[in-house]
């Protein structure tokens, strides 16, 4: 079957001379993984495109088989969609990224789709440009992932107000134009320390 999705590459593997392994998240069909042939290849017509962070128009035709985790695709279109090269800018939010990339890739799987994830990682990247520390979007984006996963508590957040206020931080998550939810600093630090508890039990590191 053809599968044509947008793709965010979270990771790149260097392979054999001239080829990469890449990561890559997508809306459609959660992670995919695929073989970049003569992607490190360098001339004066062609350069790597293929960076972190970077998102691709991606058509591929997926295997009838697709449960076994090291399957590789080879793509059989990938363009170029834009990118989020200014977090290079920002070294702090450049690892917390690249930390959460690696949580998303060792906790999802091929074909595992979470469209709520994809699009709060969309969003977390484009705030991660513009802000000067995304400590918090990292973490509302890590309980829109715990969530669409099943595995936020149903009673989470207490009394109702703290349950209103965990609905509008997963909302601030999901939308680029929503201003991040008034809370004292305290109750921020909780909730990170929460979250960070709570992906622990769930043997998510």
């Amino acid at each position: 079957m053809e599968q044509k999705t947008l793709c965010l590459i979270l990771r790149k593997i260097p392979f054999r001379e001239k080829s990469l392994i890449v990561n890559t998240f997508t809306w459609e069909c959660g992670r995919i993984d695929l073989m970049l042939r003569g992607e490190r290849t360098v001339s004066a017509k062609k350069f790597p495109s293929s960076g972190l962070f970077r998102l691709f128009n991606l058509e591929f035709v997926q295997k009838e088989h697709h449960r076994n985790s090291s399957d590789i695709y080879t793509p059989k279109v990938m363009e170029y969609a834009g990118a989020f090269d200014e977090i290079s800018l920002h070294t702090g939010n450049y690892l917390l990224v690249c930390e959460y990339a690696a949580f998303l890739l060792k906790h999802t799987a091929p074909f595992l789709v979470l469209p709520e994830t994809f699009d709060s990682l969309l969003i977390l990247l484009q705030r991660a440009v513009a802000k000067e520390n995304c400590t918090f979007e990292v973490t509302a984006s890590k309980l829109v992932f715990l969530e669409e996963s099943g595995l936020l508590p149903e009673e989470t957040g207490g009394n109702t107000a703290n349950k209103v206020l965990l609905r509008e931080i997963m909302e601030y998550a999901l939308d680029r134009e929503k201003e991040k939810p008034c809370m004292l600093p305290a109750y921020e630090k909780r909730l990170t320390e929460w979250v960070k508890a709570l992906c622990r039990y769930h043997n998510l590191f």
